[in-house]
């Protein structure tokens, strides 16, 4: 149960963390507003879910925080750099399709 819950908040406060660098203005600036507007969905969409299935299985836990880091966050360099300030798990989805 201790890994279930472990999944659980990593997702939460991964959601979290994107939405509040968002609110960054000195990144509002290096993203565009449609990437912003989706990475902001995404995470809404996300935390609605988890507030509908608090007992979800680990798996289920692990694989909403991989399609997140998948579907919505390929804005690139600039959250890279602040994850990368804050210490915080980057995924390197960021990567893919980062613009320059």
């Amino acid at each position: 149960q201790k890994e279930r819950i472990d999944a659980k908040n990593q997702l939460e406060s991964y959601c979290f963390n994107i939405k509040s660098t968002l609110d960054d203005d000195k990144l509002s600036e290096k993203i565009s507003a449609q990437d912003k507007t989706s990475c902001l969905e995404k995470c809404n969409d996300t935390i609605s879910w988890l507030d509908k299935n608090q007992t979800a299985e680990t798996e289920e836990f692990k694989q909403k925080q991989k399609e997140l880091e998948r579907s919505s966050l390929q804005v690139g360099p600039p959250l890279s750099s602040w994850f990368s300030f804050k210490k915080v798990k980057f995924p390197t989805a960021f990567f893919i399709n980062s613009k320059n």
